[in-house]
This record gives C-alpha cells, sequence and structure tokens, in this order.
C-alpha cells in the first residue's frame, strides 16, 4: 500500500491579516466566531489551525489573551486539530515581546517569517535577530515552527538558519508567493 496517497494535511487559515467583514462577511474576527469555523473545519477534515486573533475594532493583533482564549474554547470543545500561532508582523509592534508573546500558550505550531516581505500597503520587517529569538522561544516551548517563504530570498535565508543552527532538526514550510 502507498501510504502516501493516503496521507493528507490540511490548513486552513480563516482570518489571516488582511480579511474584513467588508470584504468577505463570511470571515471570522471574533474569537468566537474563529473556535466555531476551527471546529467546522476540523469536523470536514482539516488537521491544521493557522489562527490569527483581532482586536476589538477587527484589526490584526498579536495579544496574547485572545489567543488564550481561543486555545482554551478549542479545548473546552474537545477540538484535536492542531494549534499554529500567527507570529506575523501585521499584528502590531515588531519585537520578540510583542510578536513572541503567545509562544508559552500550549500550541503546537507557530509561524516563522525567514524575511522581511513587502505587501501592498506595508512592510513586514523580520530581521536575523527577531527571527532567531521567535525561533528560540518556539524552541524553549517545544513549539514547531512552520518557515514561511514569500519568495525565494526566505527559503536561502532559512537555509543560512540552519547551517548557522537556529534552525534545528526537520523543517516544515509554507510557500506563499504571490500573497498581499
Amino acid at each position: 500500500m502507498d501510504f502516501r496517497k493516503d496521507k493528507l494535511i490540511i490548513t486552513v487559515a480563516l482570518t489571516e491579516n488582511v480579511p474584513t467583514k467588508e470584504m468577505n462577511p463570511n470571515t471570522p474576527i471574533t474569537t468566537k466566531e474563529i473556535v466555531e469555523d476551527i471546529i467546522k473545519c476540523r469536523e470536514a477534515g482539516a488537521s491544521v489551525a493557522h489562527i490569527h486573533v483581532r482586536d476589538e475594532e477587527g484589526d490584526p493583533t498579536s495579544e496574547r489573551e485572545l489567543y488564550k482564549k481561543i486555545l482554551d474554547d478549542l479545548e473546552k470543545n474537545n477540538c484535536d486539530i492542531i494549534t499554529q500561532l500567527s507570529t506575523g508582523a501585521r499584528g502590531g509592534g515588531n519585537t520578540i515581546e510583542w510578536r513572541g508573546q503567545m509562544l508559552d500558550l500550549n500550541a503546537e505550531m507557530a509561524s516563522l517569517f525567514t524575511g522581511s516581505s513587502k505587501f501592498s500597503t506595508q512592510v513586514n520587517e523580520n530581521s536575523f535577530e527577531l527571527i532567531e529569538a521567535l525561533a528560540n522561544k518556539m524552541y524553549k516551548n517545544n513549539i514547531k515552527s512552520e518557515i514561511e517563504a514569500f519568495d525565494l530570498g526566505m527559503i536561502d535565508n532559512a537555509k543560512y538558519l540552519l547551517k548557522k543552527g537556529v534552525l534545528k532538526g526537520h523543517h516544515i514550510f509554507c510557500f506563499l508567493f504571490q500573497a498581499s
């Protein structure tokens, strides 16, 4: 039997950082909406939930308590999906304290950008110092990093970080070319 044909990992990223209710009224914004949609996706077969959070105004944020609420509610609902927290720059500040504040919440995975990226309205800066600090905090908390690559330079940066010993072991890559 060829198990490669039987195995499939579906990752859902329900909220992301850009969509608004005005763009798509089905976009989950509140923690309640996000949890409800993650549960529906798990029931439909999704394996991983890539989680972004929004503040009361609907803007992207990295607020630890919002991530905690989602993780707690998923656990209360016995949802066994793999949780992957976003450490992306669109959530506000650009420090390890801000971008990595949720990395002690017992999630299985978190995103790790290996370079900076430019979107239509802003630049998401990811210095090597910040990347290393996020990677170290993930390892300290037994979180598997998903390396997010928006271009070939980020793949080269990941190779450099592997050689340097910042990234350890086997890695999961997410290729997001042409993202906005």
